[in-house]
């Protein structure tokens, strides 16, 4: 936090080894204002070489530390090789490091480059204050929608006051009417508990639970939820209260409004917080009521309040100086001095003139002299210099003193030193938009500056916007493997990279732990973007050193470009989020560009994940049953279970068309155990109507073995449906056993005990390995279709299957082969050995009437 706040200042920042007497780490401005090579391992003597006006018992101290070491500081005089001299303001902060090695580090303040950066660093808070004033604005809009869209009857964001004790309204709206500010007692609402930071929601009976809350009461409320939010010291700041007098029934859709809407409500709210704080500043600090200053006074009122007693005068906090008609000075109070450092004796007669920083030019000055002379009076934020040189922020008030014939006869003014209160308005305008690692604005900062570009787009500077979303791949599993210093170092390094790459007016920011966001604004299309993603992709896999490691990495690029300034920001970063995904989907080190055909890709997922959502919800769905056969006889043994989408308008979908979507959403879990029950019914069904004994092999996805409670799952269903649970084989694929689910080899244990079989499925594919075959209670392994159907065509596919056979001979395991469409298939497959035939050779897929009739014709 300090190196963040003295970088912002526009302090030299840099890192001292006391053990290896070396300088590990420095700011750019180091080698300008110190001039000792950074590299030089004799830092203490070139330093203290350069060194004057410093008593020498500060001189032993300069560079000697040790762990008991506390933070000093020190004033001297440094003169560089190329001869310039600095006023430095040394301060030195020692601190261990993750390993326990002492290190320190040192600011060095030069009172002679200081103006210019304080000026830039609050030129930025300035802009930014004036950002603020309609974030409450945003705020009542925010809360507006979330009223209409989540149907509730009471939706309000609230601020604690009173230590917790109490809350008032910031925003509120009830039965379609925003209302006035709300105070109101905490003790006995459910309004307690969100206040100290827990998420409180209740679907019913509200008012049940909370007797005591006669808000609740009056509304003949039902249901509750409230939503803390957080400041960065992980204080509750505010928090939402959405209040129905209904049950809350979709809990998915209320999630997913506040998932869409708290990012951006709590970005406001930081905004609006922020900005409360530094609208107050000018006035909080100093009372200048007690002058009684609210009106211009007269010459007679002038004279009773100068003549008030030395002590009084003197006890006043804030600095207070009188001036005659032609504004030279007259009397100061003891303040002026402390603050000032100046006596009267050495500014008597003098104008206000002389504590001039030289920050203000000509028509500031003459904006303050028309409010005197048209209002009497001038009040704003002014800086200074005191009598070492040292400018100051003050908040200046000043008064004209008029005669009975309206002639001037003196000014007062008033003042309050802010310096430090701006300094921690810097910190916090720093904290709220910068990352403190890399430096880089924040994705608040970011998304600000995103909508501020797309305006530009109406003005002739920037004809196009381009949004670069980059992802850094494989950050997770270098901090695992490990420690957090070394991904750090990646992230510091990767954020240097791109900046020696992109050109100056880029924005580049760090919007999460490994992503990276590029604004790019450029006229008549003069940009290669292959070049330069191409560039971004080279650079950033060149290895990395880091804490004595060879790192190397590799980055996905997603890239959308606007011309228009009517699209929104979340649509515009949507876009180069769903190019990055695109891209991903390809391979490491690649970039894809948002086109129409993405869109239309993307279009298309969307509206099949709502179909199929809705699918599952409607039991869209129906089993094919393909038949299993023994190699030696042809009987019947089992079939397999496959499942079809029967979608109302585009008719009998096959897997292929709606099982990978299902995976990646999640919607696999429920699919599949819809599955399982259908499957389950239907054996029941044939054990009543046949004598005739078959398994019936059902498939169960990798995303239902990741689920804790899925065994359990799965044996409710099945005795559930009261079926025979020798008659069921279960499918799983090797990427199942792949995946280190902890207590897999117990989940799969507990299943075979229950006396359900369990069979490997397209083995050959992914990484096979004995170990898996030893480990698991495995009874059945399936080849592959792709071996199976290169039968006779390719050599080393009959070598591969007779090895599988004889290996799963070897572990006791039945052998299945899938994909026997020919005689040639079937004769090659019998004289290896294999035990069950499953192909379009013997029958496709059929539907359970069908193989039912069949089953009977064969009674």
């Amino acid at each position: 936090m300090i190196k963040q706040h003295a970088i912002l200042m526009g302090d030299c920042v840099f890192v001292y080894d006391p053990k290896a007497d070396a300088i590990v780490e420095y700011t750019k401005c180091f080698d300008s204002i110190v001039g000792i090579e950074s590299k030089n391992e004799n830092v203490k003597q070139n330093w203290l070489n350069k060194i004057e006006h410093l008593s020498e018992d500060a001189r032993d101290t300069l560079f000697n530390y040790d762990i008991e070491s506390k933070p000093v500081q020190f004033e001297y005089l440094l003169t560089n090789d190329n001869g310039s001299s600095h006023r430095i303001k040394h301060i030195s902060y020692p601190y261990l490091n993750a390993v326990g090695q002492l290190f320190v580090l040192i600011i060095l303040r030069d009172h002679d480059l200081q103006p210019q950066s304080i000026l830039e660093a609050r030129s930025k808070v300035e802009d930014w204050r004036q950002l603020g004033n309609s974030q409450l604005r945003h705020i009542r809009k925010l809360i507006g929608t979330l009223y209409q869209d989540s149907k509730a009857d009471f939706v309000m964001l609230a601020l604690p006051i009173e230590g917790g004790k109490s809350a008032k309204s910031l925003v509120g709206i009830q039965d379609g009417k925003f209302f006035d500010e709300l105070i109101y007692d905490l003790k006995g609402t459910p309004c307690d508990i969100t206040a100290k930071g827990k998420i409180c929601t209740h679907k019913k009976d509200i008012q049940k639970l909370y007797p005591e809350d006669k808000m609740l009461v009056e509304m003949s409320a039902e249901s509750y939820a409230g939503v803390p939010f957080f400041n960065d010291q992980g204080k509750v700041l505010a928090y939402l209260v959405i209040i129905s007098r209904a049950p809350l029934t979709d809990r998915l859709h209320f999630h997913h409004l506040l998932n869409e809407l708290q990012p951006k409500l709590n970005r406001r709210l930081q905004l609006y917080i922020t900005d409360q704080h530094l609208s107050e500043l000018g006035s909080e600090h100093f009372d200048i009521r007690q002058f009684s200053l609210g009106a211009t006074p007269s010459t007679e009122e002038f004279h009773q309040w100068s003549n008030l007693s030395a002590e009084t005068f003197n006890s006043v906090k804030e600095a207070i100086f009188i001036t005659d008609a032609d504004n030279r000075i007259i009397q100061i109070n003891k303040a002026f001095s402390d603050i000032t450092g100046y006596s009267i004796g050495e500014i008597l007669g003098k104008t206000p003139g002389f504590l001039s920083s030289g920050q203000h030019d000509q028509e500031f000055y003459q904006k303050m002299r028309d409010s005197l002379e048209q209002h009497g009076m001038w009040e704003g934020e002014i800086i200074n210099k005191n009598k070492q040189g040292k400018l100051f922020s003050e908040w200046l008030y000043i008064r004209v003193i008029y005669d009975n014939d309206q002639s001037i006869t003196n000014y007062i003014a008033v003042f309050s030193d802010i310096s430090k209160y701006k300094e921690k308005e810097e910190l916090m305008y720093f904290q709220a938009n910068f990352d403190p690692l890399t430096m880089l604005p924040n994705r608040s900062f970011f998304f600000y500056t995103l909508a501020e570009r797309i305006d530009q787009l109406d003005e002739d500077s920037i004809d196009k916007l381009y949004l670069m979303h980059l992802d850094i791949n494989g950050l997770a599993r270098i901090n695992e493997n490990y420690n957090y210093n070394v991904g750090d170092t990646i992230l510091l390094e990767t954020s240097r990279r791109l900046k020696r790459i992109v050109a100056k007016d880029t924005v580049i920011a760090r919007i999460s732990g490994d992503n990276f966001v590029l604004l790019l604004g450029m006229q008549n299309n003069d940009f290669c973007l292959d070049e330069m993603a191409h560039q971004i992709c080279d650079e950033l896999s060149a290895p990395i050193e880091a804490e004595g490691l060879q790192v190397t990495i590799s980055c996905n690029i997603g890239i959308a470009s606007t011309a228009s300034s009517t699209i929104s920001t979340d649509n515009f970063y949507s876009m180069a989020e769903q190019a990055l995904l695109k891209s991903k989907q390809e391979g490491d080190n690649l970039y894809f560009v948002y086109d129409d055909a993405l869109q239309s890709e993307i279009k298309s997922r969307w509206e099949l994940e709502q179909e199929l959502t809705l699918a599952i919800k409607e039991d869209q769905f129906v089993l094919y049953y393909q038949p299993q056969v023994d190699s030696q006889t042809g009987k019947l043994l089992g079939v397999e279970s496959l499942v079809r989408w029967q979608h109302p308008t585009k008719g009998l979908l096959a897997p292929g068309y709606f099982i990978s979507l299902a995976e990646e959403t999640g919607h696999i879990v429920e699919l599949g155990n819809l599955i399982l029950l259908k499957a389950c019914q239907q054996i029941r069904m044939w054990s009543k109507q046949f004598q005739q004994k078959f398994t019936v092999s059902i498939n169960i996805s990798p995303r239902q073995f990741a689920l804790e409670h899925t065994h359990q799952t799965i044996r409710n269903i099945i005795e559930e449906a009261q079926v025979d649970k020798s008659r069921i084989i279960l499918e799983i694929t090797e990427d199942v056993l792949m995946t280190d689910h902890g207590d897999l080899l117990e989940m799969l244990g507990d299943i075979r005990r229950s006396g359900i079989e369990l069979s490997l499925d397209d083995f050959g594919t992914g990484f096979s390995s004995l170990s898996y075959l030893q480990q698991y209670p495995l009874t059945e392994l399936k080849i592959d279709q792709s071996f199976v159907r290169s039968l006779g065509v390719k050599p080393e596919s009959h070598t591969i299957v007779r090895a599988i056979i004889a290996m799963a001979k070897g572990l006791n395991l039945k052998v299945v082969a899938e994909g026997v469409e020919t005689l040639l298939h079937k004769e090659i497959l019998a004289d290896l050995g294999c035990d069950v035939f499953q192909g379009y050779f013997f029958s496709r897929p059929v539907p359970a009437e069908k193989l039912t009739m069949f089953l009977t014709e064969s009674c």
